[in-house]
């Protein structure tokens, strides 16, 4: 049905029960918490100049649009090039034409700026009056981006956790469950001095056959007579292991990794905790990790930072890590003084790649609000890690009262935000049932019953796939 604009006079004539009902359908619809209108695809590319698109109502949206034949769709006017329609409703908004097909709107539209395309169908009041405003039925969206950001997955995920196998509060594979359910697509566990946990997880998880979320490697490493953290993600040996192991070549390599910083004003516990930081990374790097990430360099444990200034300046001038973790936990003091300290370094052209994580001991709980999105050209962990060194990711804020927060560069951030209000939520949903169905086997791990928790994980990861397909115009 092509969308018709009716005549004052016209208006008058319809139903008044007919608006209550729309009104109250879109009351209903907001306050349900159910996901709204959708539009598929939901990521074009720009090069395909145009594209043909289908907004998915809900049962009360499309009531409300039969009820209402005043509604006006409306694309948001975010640049000049626009041709579909006639007008708006003021500056920033176009009317666009478009017909019904069941329950489901087709419309076709210009995709030829990397830039949130948002639509809005719009009941204009019955009479103009000063302060008196119409009612949106649906807000949905599209982003439109080029062909780099096109071939890339967008990949939410967690580089820094810890088990019972260390000082967190959950046994390994109640960890890795814990990050499904949080709605991440790979998450590192990181408990302190050793890998294996980490290896042990992995294994584990194999009976799952969830192809599509990375657990990775990792340990969080540091020599207990310093204050330096770290952690390193895809290693094949532990870190902490060679150094508790070869006590004599560590102390051996510290000794001459500090004539690198001797010229650097650091005191006698500075310098050889800083040695200690370049064998580590080093070692790391040999192991094979593909990430080295300095954490949470300003953390206040007390009423003091746990690192010396001077050594993480050192630390920072030597650049021999591939990331700093920026998001840590729910601490936004840490945070922020780090985002400080990298804003007066790149003032000094000094730029560096910075991680979400949450360092979450209790995981079933801190799990999920502080996050890194990595934009990543393959979905494993060499594409993960690309993104990471390539400026290619984001630190996401999750947990924030007033909205989440993403910290990265301007383009990523602007398409990090369309995701997380028109992607995610439906992606999150489906994990979260992922890993509630692993939870619920994990609490009596009985051998019968795998068959049909994997049957389950199939049919929900089947549901995701398709979602994936039709969000993303492939």
């Amino acid at each position: 049905m092509i969308q018709k604009i009716v005549t004052k006079k016209e208006s008058k004539k319809m139903s008044i029960c007919s608006r209550i009902f729309a009104a109250c359908s879109l009351v209903l619809l907001t306050s349900a918490g159910a996901f709204g209108a959708s539009v598929f695809p939901g990521v074009v590319r720009t090069s395909a100049g145009e594209a043909d698109f289908t907004i998915e109502l809900t049962p009360e949206e499309y009531a409300a649009v039969k009820a209402e034949p005043r509604a006006i769709l409306y694309v948001a006017r975010n640049d000049r090039r626009l041709s579909s329609g006639k007008g708006g409703a003021g500056r920033g908004w176009q009317k666009c034409k478009y017909h019904m097909e069941g329950q489901t709107i087709k419309l076709r539209l210009p995709v030829k700026d990397e830039i949130q395309r948002t639509l809005i169908m719009y009941v204009p009041p019955v009479e103009k009056k000063r302060g008196v405003k119409g009612t949106t039925i649906f807000t949905a969206a599209f982003y439109p981006v080029d062909d780099d950001l096109f071939r890339r997955f967008p990949l939410k995920g967690d580089f820094h956790s810890h088990s019972s196998e260390s000082d967190g509060k959950y046994d390994p594979e109640t960890v890795g469950a814990h990050g499904r359910k949080a709605g991440l697509d790979f998450l590192a566990l990181t408990d302190h001095y050793q890998l294996a946990p980490s290896v042990t997880l992995l294994k584990n998880f194999e009976r799952f056959s969830l192809s599509s979320y990375l657990l990775l490697p990792g340990e969080e490493f540091h020599s207990k007579p310093t204050v330096l953290h770290s952690v390193a993600i895809g290693h094949s040996r532990g870190v902490n292991d060679w150094s508790n192991a070869h006590v004599e070549e560590f102390e051996q390599e510290v000794k001459a990794a500090g004539k690198i910083f001797e010229d650097q004003g650091l005191n006698k516990f500075e310098l050889y905790a800083t040695a200690c930081a370049e064998v580590l990374y080093n070692k790391a790097r040999e192991f094979g990790a593909r990430l080295v990430i300095f954490s949470h360099p300003y953390n206040r444990p007390g009423h003091r930072f746990n690192a010396p200034p001077a050594h993480v300046d050192a630390l920072l001038k030597r650049r021999n890590f591939d990331a700093i973790e920026l998001g840590y936990g729910l601490q936004n003091r840490t945070v922020f003084t780090t985002l400080a300290k990298l804003r007066d370094e790149a003032r000094e052209g000094r730029f560096y790649p910075v991680v979400g994580v949450s360092d979450a001991h209790d995981t079933s709980t801190r799990l999920g609000y502080s996050c890194t999105i990595a934009f990543a050209p393959t979905p494993d962990l060499d594409g993960i890690a690309d993104a990471v060194k390539n400026d290619f990711s984001v630190v996401g804020r999750l947990a924030e009262k007033d909205g989440a927060i993403f910290l990265g560069n301007f383009r990523l951030v602007n398409f990090a935000y369309f995701l997380h209000e028109f992607y995610f939520p439906r992606h999150d949903e489906i994990c979260r049932r992922q890993g509630e169905t692993i939870l619920k086997w994990l609490e009596t791990r009985e051998a019968e019953k795998l068959r049909d928790t994997k049957q389950e994980l199939e049919k929900q990861q089947q549901e995701l796939n398709e979602y994936q397909q039709k969000f993303w115009a492939h």
